[in-house]
C-alpha cells in the first residue's frame, strides 16, 4: 500500500508532460506575440480590407454611409480639394473595411514624403529660380535622400480625422487599421521610416491597448485649444461682459487695433486674384516654424472654396489697398475650425493681427451659433486669455526598424509638449485648473476635434 507521499510524487510525475506542454504553449504564444511587435506585422483582424489611392474610386456611398457623422474632413469635398491640389510631398489613400461584405469602418492614410525642399522657404516652389537641367537633376539627386512618414490621418490637421467606426468593435478595427498601414508600407515603392496613427483625443477613451500589441508607442501630441462657446454668448459683447476686466481691456484694445484694417470675405474667383499675395503671406507665417512636413499648394484655398462653398470661409485683410493678412475658417457641423492664415510681420503688431484673426473667429462661431472653436496648438497663453481651453492628445507611432524601433522606445518618454501658463479669462472660474501631476486642463469635459498650426 501507497503511502500519501507516494501518491503525491506519482501524482507530480504523471503532471511533468502536461506542464511541458503548458509551458511551451506559453513560450510559443509570447515569442509569437514579440515577432509581431518586433515586426510590426499584425496577424489577420479578420475584416476584409480594400485600399484606393483616390476618393472618386471609393463605391459610391460607403465611405459617406460609414462617415454618419459627417464630418467635413473626411468628406469626399474637402478630400477631393485636397486631391485636387495636394502639397508636392504627399499622397493619398483611403481603406474601407468590411465584415461579410458590410462596410464597418473606413480610414484616412498620407504617405509623406521629407526631402530637402522643405528646408527652403515655402514660397520657393511657387517662385522658383529657373528650371533648367542641371537643377533638376540637384533636385532627383536631392529627393533620392529621403524619408516617407505613413499617417493615418490628416498631416494638415490636428484631431480624430483618421477613422471612423461605423459598426461593430472598435478595437477590432484599430488592430486592422494596423493591419492596413503595414500592407500599406510594404506596397510603397520607397522607403517608410515611421507609421503614425493620430490623433486620439484622451477623453474619448479609444481602445488604443491593442496597438502596442504592434510594437507602437504612445506619445503626447500636446494640446488643443478650444474655445467652448456658451449659450449665454448671443452677442460677441455677451463674450466681453463675461471676462474680467483685465482681459476684457485686452480685448478691447486688440478690437479697436484690428479697426483700422477692412476685412473682405473671398469668393473662389478672389482668392484666385489674389492667389500669389495669399501664398506669400502664407509663406511668412510657414518660414517662422522651425520643422515643416509639407508646404500647402497655391491653389488649395480656391479648390477649397470652390467644393466646400459657405462652409469654407477665407477672409482678407486690408490696410487700404495693401493685403497684409488672411485667415480661414472651416464650418464642421456645429463646431468651427479655425484653419491656415498668412500675415505681414511688418504691420502685424500695428493692427494686432493674430489677436483679431482668433476674436473674429469667436464672432464668426457666435454669429453661426456653433458650440466650440477650435485655435490651434500653438500659442496657448495668448489663446488661453481670450477663453480657450486645452484638451491633451496622443499619438502612436512605430519605426519601420526593428532594431531603432526597440531602442527608440526609451527616448520617446523624454518627448514632452512645450509648457506655457494657462489664463483664466472670465469672472466665474471657468477654463483651467491645476491637476495633481502638474497638467492644466480644461474643465467642462468638451471633447476634442481638429486644429491649426496658429502662432
Amino acid at each position: 500500500m501507497e503511502t500519501p507521499m507516494k501518491e503525491h510524487i506519482h501524482e507530480v510525475l504523471r503532471n511533468i508532460p502536461d506542464s511541458y506542454e503548458r509551458l511551451a504553449a506559453s513560450l510559443k504564444t509570447r515569442w509569437l506575440s514579440h515577432r509581431v511587435r518586433v515586426s510590426g506585422r499584425p496577424a489577420p483582424s479578420g475584416l476584409d480590407i480594400a485600399i484606393y489611392d483616390r476618393i472618386a474610386a471609393v463605391p459610391p456611398g460607403v465611405w459617406n454611409g460609414c462617415n454618419r457623422a459627417k464630418d467635413i474632413f473626411l468628406s469626399p469635398e474637402y478630400l477631393g480639394a485636397l486631391e485636387k491640389a495636394p502639397p508636392a510631398n504627399i499622397d493619398f489613400r483611403y481603406v474601407v473595411f468590411s465584415e461579410k461584405e458590410t462596410p464597418v469602418a473606413i480610414a484616412y492614410f498620407q504617405i509623406v514624403k521629407l526631402d530637402y525642399r522643405l528646408h527652403q522657404p515655402a514660397t520657393a516652389s511657387m517662385f522658383s529660380r529657373r528650371r533648367t537641367p542641371l537643377v533638376e537633376l540637384h533636385e532627383r539627386l536631392a529627393g533620392s535622400v529621403s524619408h516617407r512618414i505613413l499617417i493615418c490621418g490628416n498631416a494638415l490637421l490636428s484631431g480624430e480625422h483618421g477613422y471612423v467606426v461605423a459598426q461593430g468593435d472598435a478595437s477590432r478595427v484599430l488592430h486592422a487599421i494596423a493591419e492596413a498601414a503595414y500592407a500599406i508600407r510594404k506596397s510603397v515603392g520607397h522607403h517608410v521610416s515611421v507609421t503614425l496613427l493620430k490623433d486620439f483625443c484622451d477623453r474619448n477613451r479609444h481602445p488604443t491597448e491593442v496597438l502596442s500589441r504592434f510594437g507602437y508607442y504612445a506619445v503626447d501630441a500636446g494640446p488643443s485649444m478650444i474655445v467652448p462657446i456658451r449659450e449665454s454668448w448671443t452677442s460677441f459683447d455677451h463674450y466681453l461682459k463675461q471676462m474680467k476686466a483685465k482681459y476684457r481691456r485686452r480685448v478691447t484694445d486688440a478690437a479697436k487695433k484690428g479697426a483700422k484694417i477692412r476685412r473682405q470675405s473671398l469668393d473662389s474667383e478672389t482668392i484666385v486674384k489674389y492667389r500669389d499675395e495669399l501664398y506669400a503671406l502664407y509663406g511668412e507665417v510657414v518660414d517662422e516654424a522651425g520643422f515643416r512636413l509639407f508646404f500647402l499648394s497655391p491653389d488649395y484655398l480656391a479648390e477649397l472654396k470652390k467644393r466646400l462653398g459657405d462652409r469654407f470661409v477665407c477672409d482678407a485683410y486690408f490696410d487700404g489697398a495693401t493685403l497684409v493678412g488672411f485667415t480661414t475658417r472651416i464650418f464642421n457641423g456645429r463646431e468651427m475650425e479655425g484653419y491656415t492664415h498668412g500675415v505681414n510681420y511688418a504691420v502685424n503688431k500695428s493692427f494686432e493681427l493674430y489677436q483679431n484673426f482668433l476674436l473674429d473667429d469667436i464672432r464668426a462661431a457666435i454669429s453661426a451659433k456653433c458650440t466650440r472653436v477650435n485655435t490651434g496648438r500653438t500659442s496657448i497663453a495668448m489663446k488661453s486669455a481670450v477663453g480657450a481651453v486645452p484638451e491633451t492628445m496622443k499619438c502612436h507611432l512605430r519605426f519601420s526598424g526593428k532594431v531603432s524601433n526597440l531602442m527608440i522606445k526609451p527616448l520617446l518618454s523624454l518627448i514632452k509638449p512645450s509648457e506655457e501658463h494657462c489664463r483664466r479669462p472670465f469672472d466665474d472660474g471657468e477654463g483651467i485648473e491645476q491637476t495633481p501631476g502638474g497638467v492644466e486642463m480644461a474643465k467642462g469635459g468638451h471633447e476634442g476635434k481638429s486644429d491649426r498650426t496658429r502662432p
